[in-house]
């Protein structure tokens, strides 16, 4: 069976790089993605300049790469975030300190709320959201400011419409955020030298800080994945996170965003060089050798997101 990647935001007209895969493209403008597969689907985030159907959750069908429906949001949605159980995605926006909740289901818009303000540097936006494990009305969002430095506002946590009380500090902490489990999550500061990968504890009360481990990852601009106690870094660095941060390896050439196939037990990669070359990766979690490559011949740029669409099925 050929294996498919499918490629999204203007990325058109990209040929079959190696035999055993299947390329797809769709020509749609798209912030980020995210897959359910209890109806295999991929729904995507489209910014108003895709044209009439932006500001809209895009629905997907990744078999024959036809977009099927639009639903409005609302306006210029960015990060998305979908439950474990695929009954709700959650959406941050660019142009408002709000989340709007889509009902998988039932394809329509669901509840929306502020993440708070402050005096000095306004309205809060989602930098970053995930839902947590087994909950599917309870999320986390790393929040920041528009036009201040540093731009990060806490993490926060909210049970449907309703903040928790305890909130992370404001300033220095996770700009980037994933649940460990339902009690518990790891941040990424990656916007200041700290360069503090942290845990923080999840209760009834809310979110706190639990220890900062400085310079384990490192770089601005760096995301990370969570996957069998380690974390993994856009850089393609691996850091074992059972008790006390150690990177334990090194993913080479890597620069961009991951994630864990866990039907293949591999780590894959969409990377891209400084120059815009593109390319597929799929490395061994054990020994971090790379299992295949392929390259991107006719596509140019930097992928923000890739999401697994079924087994042997990827998009970005």
């Amino acid at each position: 069976m050929k294996q498919k990647l499918l490629f999204f935001a203007f990325l058109c007209n990209v040929v079959m790089a190696q035999s055993q895969f299947q390329i797809s493209t769709l020509n749609l403008t798209t912030n980020d993605l995210v897959y359910d597969a209890n109806t295999n689907r991929l729904f995507a985030s489209i910014p108003s300049s895709n044209g009439s159907n932006g500001n809209s959750i895009g629905i997907i069908n990744p078999d024959t790469q036809v977009l099927l429906n639009t639903v409005f949001i609302g306006s210029e949605p960015t990060v998305l975030a979908i439950s474990d159980n695929g009954e709700y995605i959650y959406a941050g926006f660019a142009s408002s300190g709000t989340i709007r909740r889509f009902n998988v289901v039932n394809q329509t818009a669901d509840i929306q709320f502020p993440l708070g303000n402050d005096s000095s540097t306004g309205a809060f936006f989602a930098e970053d959201i995930e839902v947590m494990p087994g909950q599917s009305s309870t999320i986390a969002v790393s929040r920041k400011n528009i036009g201040f430095s540093p731009r990060h506002e806490g993490v926060v946590i909210f049970d449907n419409d309703v903040m928790r009380a305890i909130t992370t500090q404001d300033h220095t902490g996770s700009n980037k955020i994933e649940f460990k489990d339902n009690t518990s999550l790891f941040g990424y500061n990656n916007e200041s030298t700290e360069f503090g990968l942290r845990r923080l504890a999840v209760n009834a009360g809310g979110v706190t800080q639990v220890s900062v481990s400085q310079n384990i990852l490192t770089g601005f601009g760096i995301d990370f994945f969570y996957a069998n106690n380690n974390v993994y870094g856009t850089d393609g660095k691996v850091v074992n996170v059972t008790s006390t941060p150690f990177v334990a390896g090194q993913f080479s050439n890597v620069s961009g965003p991951g994630l864990y196939d866990s039907a293949l037990n591999l780590v894959c990669y969409v990377s891209a060089s400084a120059s815009g070359n593109m390319s597929f990766k799929m490395f061994n979690p054990n020994t971090y050798l790379v299992q295949e490559t392929v390259p991107i011949t006719q596509a140019f740029g930097t992928p923000k997101s890739i999401v697994q669409c079924g087994n042997g099925c990827w998009a970005f």
